[in-house]
C-alpha cells in the first residue's frame, strides 16, 4: 500500500502537478523547514493605475521571477531563534516575513504585502499555481493504468486564447475548464464574437488532441502536445486564426497587441457625440483629421469648453487619449496615455453600422472615467 500522502483519497496526498518533496535531512532547499512545497507561485502587483502579473518558479532554494521588470524572490529560512519563516524580497528589499504561527504554510505560502519600489506603490500578492490534474485511464489494449494522453499527468485550469482576424485585428481572452474533475477538461466560453469550446482527448496512438467547437460547429481535432504547457491552433472557415495555450498564472503576451479599434480601412464619421458617463454630460465633436467632413480612416475627436459646470480639455484618438477635467477649480480627472497604460478601448460598433467606441480611463487620482463616442 502506498504512503498515506500518495493515496488518491487522502486530503493530504501529494499533488503531483504542483508540488515537490524533500528529504528530512536536506538543508539547502528550505533550511529543513518543509518536506512538501509548491513548484510555482503566481505573483501580482496591483498599483493605482495598472495590474501586473507573472510567475515565480522554484529553483534550488527559492522561487524567483520578475514582475514589471522588478525582481521577486521568496524562500524559507530558520530565524536566529530557530523558527521557520517564509520571506519575500521585491526589488531587492524584504517586504514580507511570516512564520507558520503567522499563517505561512509550506504547501500554501500565499500572502500579500503593501510595497513601494521606486515610484511604484501598490499591493504585491502571491498564490500557488494549480494545474489541472488528469485522471489515469485503463489502456484499451493492455488493460494497464496509463496516462490520459501522451505522458501527461497535468493540464491547465484555463487556456489563453488569441484570435487573429482575417483583416489583422487581434482579440485576446481566456477560457476555463467547465468539466468535472474526473472527466477530460473542456475549456468553453465566449471570446470576441465567437462561442468557443475545446475538449482534451486521446487519439488512437495515445497522443493528446484537442477537439474544437466554434459557434456550435465541431471541427476536426488537432494535436496538442506539451501537457501543462500544451498549445494548439485552428483556422475558421472565414480565415480567422485561433491559437490557444495553457495559462500558467498569466496569459503571456510575447508581443504588444496592435490596437486596431475597427478593421483597417474603416471610414470614421466626422460628427460624433462624446458622453462622459460618470459625469452625466455629453458634447458634440468633429474629427480633426477630416477637414472635408466626408469621413476619414483615422480620427481625433476633441472636447474643449464648459459643460454642465465642468471645464473639459480632452482629445480621443486611435488607442490614445488625454483628459483634463475640473469642477470649480478642483481636478476631477487628469490622464494622458495610450492603451495598456491606464487606458482600455473597445469598439462596440464600427461603420458600416453606427460607430460606438468606449474608452475606460484610470485617472491620476485613481478614479475611473468612462467615455462613449458614438456617431
Amino acid at each position: 500500500m502506498p504512503p498515506r500522502y500518495l493515496r488518491r483519497a487522502s486530503p493530504t496526498r501529494l499533488k503531483h502537478c504542483q508540488e515537490r518533496t524533500f528529504e528530512a535531512c536536506e538543508t539547502a532547499s528550505t533550511d529543513q523547514c518543509c518536506g512538501v512545497i509548491p513548484c510555482k507561485l503566481c505573483i501580482e502587483f496591483q498599483t493605482s493605475y495598472d495590474t501586473y502579473q507573472s510567475s515565480a518558479t522554484f529553483g534550488s532554494s527559492s522561487w524567483t521571477g520578475t514582475l514589471n521588470s522588478i525582481s521577486f524572490v521568496a524562500f524559507w529560512e530558520r530565524s536566529a531563534s530557530d523558527v521557520c519563516e517564509f520571506v519575500v524580497y521585491f526589488g531587492g528589499y524584504e517586504v514580507y516575513r511570516a512564520s507558520c504561527y503567522d499563517g505561512a504554510s509550506c504547501r500554501n505560502p500565499s500572502g500579500e504585502a503593501s510595497v513601494t519600489v521606486g515610484t511604484e506603490s501598490g499591493t504585491l500578492s502571491w498564490s500557488v499555481y494549480e494545474p489541472r490534474e488528469l485522471e489515469l485511464i485503463d489502456d484499451p489494449d493492455t488493460g494497464c493504468r496509463d496516462f490520459f494522453c501522451g505522458s501527461c499527468r497535468c493540464s491547465c485550469e484555463c487556456i489563453c486564447v488569441k484570435i487573429t482576424e482575417y483583416g489583422g485585428r487581434v482579440i485576446r481572452g481566456e477560457l476555463c475548464d467547465i468539466a468535472y474533475d474526473c472527466d477530460p477538461p473542456t475549456w468553453a466560453g465566449v471570446v470576441g464574437y465567437y462561442d468557443l469550446s475545446f475538449t482534451l482527448g486521446r487519439d488512437r496512438y495515445g497522443e493528446c488532441i484537442i477537439t474544437p467547437s466554434v459557434d456550435g460547429d465541431e471541427l476536426d481535432s488537432v494535436a496538442a502536445g506539451g501537457c501543462g504547457s500544451m498549445s494548439a491552433s485552428i483556422t475558421t472557415a472565414g480565415g480567422d486564426l485561433i491559437e490557444i495555450s495553457c495559462k500558467q498564472c498569466v496569459c503571456e503576451q510575447a508581443e504588444q497587441d496592435v490596437c486596431i479599434p475597427c478593421p483597417p480601412g474603416t471610414i470614421y464619421p466626422w460628427a460624433v457625440s462624446v458622453t462622459f458617463t460618470e459625469l452625466g454630460i455629453s458634447a458634440d465633436s468633429g474629427n480633426q483629421f477630416d477637414e472635408d467632413q466626408d469621413g476619414e480612416t483615422i480620427f481625433n475627436y476633441p472636447v474643449e469648453g464648459d459643460y454642465g459646470g465642468y471645464t473639459i480639455q480632452a482629445n480621443f484618438g486611435e488607442c490614445d487619449a488625454s483628459v483634463a477635467i475640473s469642477l470649480g477649480g478642483v481636478s476631477i480627472c487628469t490622464f494622458s496615455g495610450s492603451t495598456g497604460s491606464g487606458l482600455s478601448m473597445e469598439a462596440v460598433d464600427c461603420p458600416g453600422d453606427t460607430l460606438t467606441l468606449i474608452y475606460t480611463i484610470t485617472c491620476e487620482n485613481g478614479s475611473t472615467l468612462t467615455v462613449v463616442i458614438s456617431g
